[in-house]
C-alpha cells in the first residue's frame, strides 16, 4: 500500500531547541501542520499506521529571482541546488517532516526503516511525499 502528496507551504528543520526550549526555527511548527493537513487527507480509511515503512521526500524551494539575470539567464550568484544555510540541513527537514507525520501515516518515526531525501528548487515551495509499507 502506498500513498503519495504535495505539501504546500515553506519546509522548516527541526533544530535544537534555544534556552528557553522554544524551536530554534520559527518556521517548524507551520511546517507540521501544513505537512499534518495534506498527509491526513491524502491517506484512505483503510491506511494500516503499524509495520515498516519506505518514505521518500523531495523538499521543494522557491529559487531566489538573484539567481537571474533581468534577461533570465543565471547570475553568478546561481546554484543547482538550494545547499544555502538558511535552506536547514536536509536531516532536520526530514525530522520536522516525519515528527509531523507520525500519528498520521505511522504510530512512531522508528517505523520508517529507509528514507530518501532531496531538496531542489521549484516553482512553489513545500514538498513531494510518497509512503510505502514494506
Amino acid at each position: 500500500m502506498q500513498v503519495r502528496f504535495e505539501v504546500i507551504g515553506r519546509p522548516a528543520p527541526q533544530g535544537s531547541k534555544n534556552q528557553f526550549g522554544a524551536e530554534s526555527s520559527q518556521f517548524v511548527k507551520p511546517w507540521r501542520v501544513d505537512v499534518k493537513y495534506a498527509a491526513a487527507n491524502a491517506v484512505g480509511p483503510d491506511w494500516n499506521t503499524e509495520g515498516a515503512v519506505a518514505v521518500d521526500i523531495t523538499f521543494k524551494f522557491l529559487q531566489p529571482k538573484s539567481h537571474f539575470t533581468s534577461k533570465g539567464n543565471p547570475s553568478s550568484s546561481w546554484t543547482k541546488y538550494p545547499i544555502g544555510r538558511n535552506k536547514g540541513d536536509i536531516d532536520k527537514l526530514c525530522r520536522s517532516t516525519l515528527d509531523a507525520l507520525t500519528g498520521v501515516l505511522f504510530d512512531d518515526d522508528a517505523q520508517v526503516v529507509y528514507l530518501i531525501a532531496k531538496r531542489q528548487w521549484d516553482r512553489t515551495a513545500g514538498a513531494s511525499i510518497s509512503i510505502c509499507h514494506l
